[in-house]
């Protein structure tokens, strides 16, 4: 690269950092509390929030990082040519695109990296958050059986109560109530033993010595069962995840099928890398500020551009997934409308800059 280039250089690579540690903090933060929220709704252990925050941050940063790219160059050459360095350039013979050599080697491999992230780390960090949140329902769900006071097991309307556990795990003095639409059963029992099985995802409880009341709530009427050994199944269910199905499933795996939901999670993860191309290729023509305008001037539309992009791509992903749309042109299609409408406003420029010169 010239020196020029590496100048320019320079002041792009300064911006986009700066514009990228701001929104990955701003969206960690808000995966953050997302996680917090959750693991409050269903009673997980607090040592799963910051796994939870990092896997869902690690998939959300594929939207931002094409944003983060287009305000690095906006508000490059808004500062150059604010401060009049652009003209300077210019006048030596060096045009706009010439100096933007070492952003456009940089945007490629940014968009090389970020198709790995999207095609490949971004499914394995979905899978690694349905197995956190996975495991810690599961230990939130075992966590009922601790002595001394009453919990609630997570995603069930069953309430446990221990007064005591022995060291080879038999619970002492023990408490259970399962509510269902219409029906109230109590369990209690001196001794009680569980164990988990992992193949149905079932409590197995067996209670010895004890007593067990059912009855409608509303109604005087019950029935009490004095027992000397009682066993019974505690169901626990599985954690509902939130976020769209499809993103679990590898790339591969996708490419091979045939599904309309599945060609647009695949479309849409080629699109982020291809989206961070166009945008900067968008960017270069948009930063370019006319006389006396204020070096911030061109980050609202091209926030507005960036955000009308990302909103065609996701309604683009819904009609195909939904079959209104076919797979082909599907979301390529909104990534050559862009390029043509980026094209378009270069060679307008171009003939607004020589229409001007024979002036």
């Amino acid at each position: 690269m010239s020196l020029i280039s590496r100048y320019v250089f320079r002041e792009f690579l300064t911006n986009w950092l700066a514009v990228a540690i701001a929104l990955c903090v701003m969206v960690f933060g808000n995966q953050f509390t997302r996680a917090l929220e959750r693991a409050a709704e269903s009673n997980l252990p607090s040592d799963v929030v910051p796994r939870l925050a990092f896997v869902t941050f690690v998939q959300s940063f594929a939207v931002i990082a094409p944003m983060s790219l287009m305000l690095g160059i906006v508000l490059a050459f808004g500062r150059l040519g604010h401060d009049g360095e652009i003209t300077a350039i210019r006048a030596t013979g060096v045009s706009v695109w010439k100096c933007s050599t070492g952003i456009g080697v940089f945007t490629l491999a940014f968009s090389v990296g970020l198709a790995w992230l999207t095609l490949e780390l971004a499914p394995a960090m979905a899978q690694r958050e349905q197995e956190t949140l996975g495991d810690a329902f599961r230990r939130a769900q075992l966590a009922a059986f601790e002595p001394g006071r009453f919990t609630q097991v997570p995603g069930t309307q069953i309430v446990v109560h221990v007064g005591a556990v022995d060291a080879d795990g038999t619970l002492r003095r023990a408490l259970f109530t399962r509510r269902t639409a219409d029906r109230v059963e109590v369990i209690t029992a001196e001794r009680a033993r569980y164990r988990f099985n992992e193949a149905d995802g079932h409590v197995e409880l067996t209670a010895d010595t004890g007593v067990r009341i059912e009855g409608r709530p509303g109604r005087l009427a019950s029935r009490r069962i004095e027992f000397e050994t009682y066993r019974t199944e505690l169901p626990l269910h599985d954690v509902q995840r939130s976020r769209f199905s499809r993103d679990v499933v590898t790339s591969s795996e996708l490419s091979r099928s045939s599904r309309f939901d599945d060609r647009a999670e695949l479309e849409w993860r080629w699109s982020m890398p291809l989206m961070c191309v166009a945008l900067a290729l968008i960017a270069l023509p948009l930063s370019q500020l006319r006389p006396r305008q204020g070096r911030y001037a061109r980050v609202a539309p091209a926030l507005l551009l960036f955000f009308l992009y990302v909103n065609l791509l996701a309604a683009s992903r819904s009609a195909v997934a939904r079959g209104t749309l076919a797979a082909v042109p599907g979301l390529w299609s909104i990534h050559a409308i862009m390029l043509l409408g980026a094209g378009a406003v270069l060679l307008l420029l171009r003939w607004w800059g020589g229409a001007r010169a024979q002036r």
